[in-house]
Formats: C-alpha cells, sequence, structure tokens
C-alpha cells in the first residue's frame, strides 16, 4: 500500500524530498521549513511567491483554454 508524497512547502509544486538531513518523515520535521514559517518577513515573502505562481498558473489555464476553444471553432467551421 503506498502512502501520499508530502509536498515541500518551501518549493512550490515539488515534493518533500528530505532534502536536509534532519528531515525524517517529511516538511513537518525540516528546520528549513520550521524556520521560514515562524519569521514573518520570510514567510510573507513565501505567501508572495505562491501568490504569484497562482496568477501565473491561471494565466496560463486561461490561455490553453483559449487555444482549445479557438482550435474546436476551426475545426466546427471547416466542416
Amino acid at each position: 500500500m503506498s502512502r501520499a508524497t508530502a509536498m515541500c512547502p518551501l518549493r512550490l509544486d515539488q515534493p518533500c524530498n528530505l532534502c536536509h538531513p534532519d528531515a525524517m518523515i517529511g516538511p513537518q520535521d525540516c528546520p528549513t521549513v520550521a524556520m521560514v514559517m515562524t519569521d514573518p518577513l520570510l514567510r510573507d515573502e513565501l505567501n508572495e511567491l505562491k501568490r504569484q505562481q497562482a496568477a501565473l498558473d491561471a494565466s496560463r489555464a486561461a490561455e490553453r483554454h483559449a487555444a482549445r476553444k479557438a482550435a474546436i471553432s476551426t475545426h466546427y467551421n471547416a466542416i
């Protein structure tokens, strides 16, 4: 039976790969994650990066949707 992979809260959209030698089970015991989450300035910077990434992801999704819609329209117009 497989376990769910913990995601790294610092490296957006990447699984925890236990990159810190003191992290034995995942982000919950990672000293780097703890340092970022307890420092207000670092946590704010991380949150800003996450907001920027979310906006970029939304923009890319909208572009893909528009491209699919145009392709479908072109296909049906050719029929």
